[in-house]
């Protein structure tokens, strides 16, 4: 049998783990993932955020994502961080929850995975 591996990774958002199976979207992403068409993964940061809700069948199909590391460290990332805030939040960030969506999209990028959030 032929692949059918697209080569797209798709990294989910902490707000879009479907642990009730409600979300239309993602039930569809979630089958192309198994059928093995495209790839789902989470930064540190998103995996981290669902994992911390206490919620045990979240926590479940979190354990279950692959997730990557930030890049951070890497020289150009202050400035990539700080472009990526300016965009997001203009009046600046203001909560530690706008600081891990800056990093969950420098993720993204740096990775160059799509991106798929609620926010």
């Amino acid at each position: 049998m032929r692949s059918r591996e697209t080569y797209l990774y798709f990294q989910i958002d902490a707000n879009r783990i479907n642990s009730r199976g409600t979300l239309a979207a993602m039930n569809r992403l979630e089958r192309w993932h198994r059928n093995g068409v495209i790839g789902l993964v989470m930064s540190d940061v998103a995996h981290a955020e669902a994992k911390a809700g206490g919620n045990a069948r979240r926590s479940r199909k979190v354990v279950g994502y692959i997730h990557s590391l930030g890049f951070e460290g890497e020289p150009d990332s202050k400035r990539t961080l700080a472009q990526i805030a300016g965009i997001l939040f203009p009046q600046g960030c203001r909560t530690p929850r706008d600081i891990n969506d800056v990093r969950i999209c420098h993720n993204a990028l740096r990775y160059r995975h799509i991106l798929v959030t609620a926010d």
